[in-house]
């Protein structure tokens, strides 16, 4: 359907080969984000109905998707692809431009609506619109998920983990103790995707993964497309240029390392509470003072 509305024979006279892949490589991106939840939007039919709508308003107003693609696809070709390649998660990267854009549409749509282009090009008085059950595909994989197979292995939950983390972001705004707690932190996560203690993950567990961790990770990467809000808010909280130092001056702490796991597992299982606590705290750090001096971490060890 995607491919009928953006008219590839007549594409082809107008664009490069570079940005002809570039075409198709957003339609197959568009095919992806037709049938994925993203945040709170509704599905419908098993379609995304915000992308329905924000494509088929393209529809409706410009009779069809093809000059749109005539106006994007020199961008896509020459930057926005390239930099999405460069992404642990190029697919949420790709989807969020490509939302934009068509929601933007007037930018790239030139020479006025449908009824003023040439009849060559002209619409159909009543432009076709692409239906949600048009891509419902009943066995297509979920994506944009973590599934019980990426913990087969800790190399593998721990590749997996990486593709909804972006790590140059991270390494852009994060110090070097902040990086050095998010190695670690990785590594902690790791463990916990695939942790099986008898009385702690009894009935947890499908295949090598305990779905209480991918379970809350992937609510992240639902509203987010990303882990990255949450392991830059765990980082930041536990800065090791002093993290480590704070709880060894508690006298109350006898086992720091066993502090460390015990709030990565909290974090892990409620990230909403980490991220908006977290993101409230960095709203009020023009103050002056280091983000992570404002949170006691070991406070709720003082009574052990």
């Amino acid at each position: 359907e995607l491919e009928i509305k953006a008219e590839p024979d007549k594409l082809i006279r107008e664009l490069t080969a570079d940005e002809m892949d570039a075409v198709r490589t957003i339609i197959d991106a568009m095919v992806k984000m037709a049938g994925t939840p993203r945040g709170n939007d509704k599905m419908i039919d098993g379609g995304n109905a915000t992308f329905f709508q924000t494509m088929n308003n393209v529809i409706d107003n410009c009779g069809g998707l093809r000059r749109w693609f005539e106006g994007v696809a020199t961008r896509y070709a020459a930057k926005v692809i390239p930099v999405a390649r460069t992404k642990s998660a190029p697919l949420p990267y790709l989807s969020r431009a490509i939302l934009e854009d068509l929601e933007n549409y007037r930018i790239y749509v030139t020479g006025g609506m449908p009824e003023e282009v040439e009849d060559d090009y002209g619409a159909p008085e009543t432009p076709d619109i692409v239906e949600t059950t048009d891509f419902v595909e009943t066995d297509a994989e979920p994506v944009n998920q973590l599934v019980p197979e990426d913990a087969a292995t800790k190399k593998e939950v721990t590749a997996a983990l990486l593709r909804y983390i972006d790590r140059d972001t991270l390494s852009a705004r994060l110090t070097t103790g902040q990086m050095e707690a998010f190695d670690d932190i990785l590594q902690m996560t790791a463990y916990f995707c695939r942790r099986n203690v008898k009385g702690k993950d009894d009935g947890m567990m499908e295949g090598k993964a305990n779905m209480q961790f991918l379970d809350a990770l992937n609510k992240v990467i639902a509203r987010y497309e990303s882990l990255t809000p949450l392991f830059e808010a765990m980082s930041v909280m536990m800065d090791y240029d002093t993290y480590w130092k704070d709880l060894m001056k508690n006298p109350r702490i006898k086992n720091p390392k066993l502090v460390f796991q015990s709030e990565v597992e909290k974090a892990l299982l409620m990230p909403s509470a980490i991220i908006g606590e977290y993101t409230a705290r960095k709203a009020q750090s023009d103050t002056g003072h280091t983000l992570h001096r404002e949170y006691n971490w070991t406070k709720a060890f003082d009574e052990e």
